[in-house]
Protein backbone atom coordinates (compact mmCIF):
# COMPACT_ATOMS: atom_id res chain seq x y z
CA UNK A 1 0.00 0.00 0.00
CA UNK A 2 0.94 3.59 -0.50
CA UNK A 3 1.93 5.53 2.84
CA UNK A 4 1.04 9.86 3.05
CA UNK A 5 2.42 10.29 6.37
CA UNK A 6 1.63 14.10 7.33
CA UNK A 7 2.95 16.00 9.67
CA UNK A 8 1.37 19.62 10.85
CA UNK A 9 3.39 21.74 12.40
CA UNK A 10 2.70 23.89 15.67
CA UNK A 11 -1.08 22.79 15.82
CA UNK A 12 -3.25 21.74 18.74
CA UNK A 13 -4.99 18.55 19.02
CA UNK A 14 -8.42 20.50 18.18
CA UNK A 15 -9.96 19.26 15.20
CA UNK A 16 -13.69 18.27 14.53
CA UNK A 17 -12.60 14.86 13.96
CA UNK A 18 -11.24 14.35 17.55
CA UNK A 19 -14.53 15.62 18.90
CA UNK A 20 -14.18 19.43 18.61
CA UNK A 21 -17.73 21.42 17.76
CA UNK A 22 -16.20 24.77 17.51
CA UNK A 23 -13.23 24.64 14.93
CA UNK A 24 -14.12 22.79 11.82
CA UNK A 25 -11.81 20.62 9.77
CA UNK A 26 -13.89 18.97 7.17
CA UNK A 27 -10.57 17.94 5.01
CA UNK A 28 -8.24 17.07 8.12
CA UNK A 29 -11.94 14.74 8.81
CA UNK A 30 -12.07 13.25 5.41
CA UNK A 31 -8.30 12.49 5.79
CA UNK A 32 -9.17 10.72 9.40
CA UNK A 33 -12.28 8.41 7.94
CA UNK A 34 -10.21 7.37 5.32
CA UNK A 35 -7.15 6.82 6.61
CA UNK A 36 -5.42 5.15 10.48
CA UNK A 37 -6.49 8.02 13.15
CA UNK A 38 -4.32 7.89 16.47
CA UNK A 39 -6.28 8.26 19.26
CA UNK A 40 -3.17 8.01 21.50
CA UNK A 41 -0.33 9.44 19.86
CA UNK A 42 1.80 11.51 22.55
CA UNK A 43 4.85 14.01 21.64
CA UNK A 44 8.11 12.41 23.13
CA UNK A 45 9.64 16.08 23.01
CA UNK A 46 8.91 19.62 23.10
CA UNK A 47 10.39 20.97 20.40
CA UNK A 48 9.76 20.18 17.04
CA UNK A 49 13.52 18.99 15.60
CA UNK A 50 13.70 16.97 18.50
CA UNK A 51 10.19 15.40 17.99
CA UNK A 52 10.74 14.77 14.06
CA UNK A 53 14.33 13.27 15.13
CA UNK A 54 12.66 10.81 17.38
CA UNK A 55 9.35 10.24 15.03
CA UNK A 56 11.94 9.50 12.02
CA UNK A 57 13.64 7.09 13.85
CA UNK A 58 10.70 5.16 15.16
CA UNK A 59 12.18 5.88 19.23
CA UNK A 60 13.02 7.64 21.82
CA UNK A 61 15.08 11.03 20.56
CA UNK A 62 17.32 10.59 24.03
CA UNK A 63 18.00 6.63 22.39
CA UNK A 64 20.95 8.23 19.98
CA UNK A 65 21.67 11.63 21.93
CA UNK A 66 18.82 13.39 19.09
CA UNK A 67 17.14 15.49 22.15
CA UNK A 68 18.47 18.97 22.05
CA UNK A 69 16.97 21.21 19.44
CA UNK A 70 18.97 21.76 16.75
CA UNK A 71 22.27 20.38 18.00
CA UNK A 72 23.88 16.91 17.07
CA UNK A 73 24.83 18.31 13.43
CA UNK A 74 28.56 18.94 11.70
CA UNK A 75 26.32 21.30 9.59
CA UNK A 76 23.31 23.52 9.63
CA UNK A 77 21.76 25.95 7.09
CA UNK A 78 24.77 25.37 5.05
CA UNK A 79 27.16 26.77 8.30
CA UNK A 80 29.61 24.43 10.18
CA UNK A 81 28.81 23.94 13.58
CA UNK A 82 32.10 21.98 14.45
CA UNK A 83 33.06 17.97 15.14
CA UNK A 84 31.44 18.57 18.37
CA UNK A 85 27.95 18.65 17.71
CA UNK A 86 28.19 16.04 15.12
CA UNK A 87 25.95 13.16 16.26
CA UNK A 88 26.04 9.84 13.89
CA UNK A 89 23.89 7.37 14.62
CA UNK A 90 24.60 3.61 15.88
CA UNK A 91 25.25 1.09 13.19
CA UNK A 92 21.54 -0.71 12.15
CA UNK A 93 19.53 2.51 13.49
CA UNK A 94 17.66 3.17 10.10
CA UNK A 95 15.40 6.29 9.52
CA UNK A 96 11.34 5.01 8.83
CA UNK A 97 12.08 6.31 4.83
CA UNK A 98 14.69 4.62 4.38
CA UNK A 99 12.95 1.31 5.65
CA UNK A 100 10.41 1.63 3.10
CA UNK A 101 13.20 2.73 0.38
CA UNK A 102 15.02 -0.59 0.97
CA UNK A 103 11.20 -2.74 0.82
CA UNK A 104 11.33 -1.09 -2.55
CA UNK A 105 9.05 1.59 -2.19
CA UNK A 106 9.11 5.29 -3.73
CA UNK A 107 10.10 7.98 -0.91
CA UNK A 108 9.78 11.58 -1.21
CA UNK A 109 9.29 14.59 1.39
CA UNK A 110 7.55 17.78 0.45
CA UNK A 111 5.45 20.58 1.90
CA UNK A 112 8.11 22.84 4.42
CA UNK A 113 9.94 19.34 3.66
CA UNK A 114 11.56 19.80 7.05
CA UNK A 115 14.41 17.65 8.02
CA UNK A 116 16.68 18.91 10.43
CA UNK A 117 16.82 15.81 12.44
CA UNK A 118 19.29 16.46 15.37
CA UNK A 119 22.01 13.62 13.79
CA UNK A 120 23.63 13.86 10.61
CA UNK A 121 22.14 11.76 7.67
CA UNK A 122 22.28 11.71 4.20
CA UNK A 123 18.86 12.59 2.27
CA UNK A 124 20.25 11.24 -0.98
CA UNK A 125 19.95 7.87 0.89
CA UNK A 126 16.27 8.12 1.92
CA UNK A 127 14.64 10.09 -0.41
CA UNK A 128 14.27 9.78 -4.24
CA UNK A 129 11.90 13.29 -4.33
CA UNK A 130 13.26 16.00 -2.25
CA UNK A 131 12.14 19.44 -2.37
CA UNK A 132 11.32 21.73 0.17
CA UNK A 133 13.16 22.87 2.90
CA UNK A 134 13.00 26.69 5.03
CA UNK A 135 12.21 28.81 1.72
CA UNK A 136 9.46 26.20 0.22
CA UNK A 137 6.36 27.97 -0.94
CA UNK A 138 3.83 24.61 -1.60
CA UNK A 139 3.05 21.68 -3.21
CA UNK A 140 2.90 22.03 -6.58
CA UNK A 141 0.93 20.04 -8.56
CA UNK A 142 1.99 16.56 -7.68
CA UNK A 143 4.58 15.36 -9.14
CA UNK A 144 6.10 13.94 -6.06
CA UNK A 145 3.77 11.05 -6.56
CA UNK A 146 2.19 11.07 -10.12
CA UNK A 147 6.14 11.02 -11.45
CA UNK A 148 7.19 7.73 -9.71
CA UNK A 149 7.66 4.62 -11.91
CA UNK A 150 4.12 3.09 -11.66
CA UNK A 151 4.86 -0.42 -10.43
CA UNK A 152 6.71 1.05 -7.41
CA UNK A 153 4.71 1.98 -4.15
CA UNK A 154 5.50 5.03 -2.33
CA UNK A 155 6.08 6.68 1.21
CA UNK A 156 5.58 10.05 1.40
CA UNK A 157 5.73 12.62 3.80
CA UNK A 158 4.15 15.96 3.55
CA UNK A 159 4.91 18.87 6.02
CA UNK A 160 2.34 21.57 6.24
CA UNK A 161 3.71 24.59 8.24
CA UNK A 162 0.93 26.23 11.05
CA UNK A 163 0.96 27.90 14.17
CA UNK A 164 3.70 30.35 14.78
CA UNK A 165 4.70 30.88 10.90
CA UNK A 166 0.66 30.89 10.31
CA UNK A 167 0.01 34.40 11.18
CA UNK A 168 -3.58 35.76 12.54
CA UNK A 169 -7.05 34.30 11.61
CA UNK A 170 -9.21 36.46 9.31
CA UNK A 171 -12.09 35.39 11.41
CA UNK A 172 -12.55 34.91 15.29
CA UNK A 173 -14.51 32.95 16.99
CA UNK A 174 -16.52 34.70 20.06
CA UNK A 175 -15.12 33.93 23.21
CA UNK A 176 -18.75 32.91 24.82
CA UNK A 177 -19.35 30.44 21.76
CA UNK A 178 -15.36 28.23 23.10
CA UNK A 179 -16.11 26.05 25.22
CA UNK A 180 -12.99 26.06 28.02
CA UNK A 181 -11.73 23.16 28.91
CA UNK A 182 -11.70 21.75 32.41
CA UNK A 183 -7.99 21.91 32.80
CA UNK A 184 -7.96 25.70 32.00
CA UNK A 185 -8.44 28.78 34.09
CA UNK A 186 -12.67 30.37 32.97
CA UNK A 187 -11.44 33.33 33.05
CA UNK A 188 -11.36 36.13 30.15
CA UNK A 189 -7.89 36.29 29.12
CA UNK A 190 -8.28 32.44 28.52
Amino acid sequence: PNVLWIYLEDVSGWFSCYGDKVIKTPNIDALATGGIRFDRFYTSAGVCSAMRSGTILGMMQTTVGAHQHRSCRSNFRGKSMGEYDKNVLPKGVKLVPKIFRDAGYYTFNEGSGKDDFNFEFDRDEIYDHYSGGWNFKGAKNGSEWTGRPKDKPFFGQIQVSGGKSGGRAKKTTPRDKVPVPPYYPDVPEV
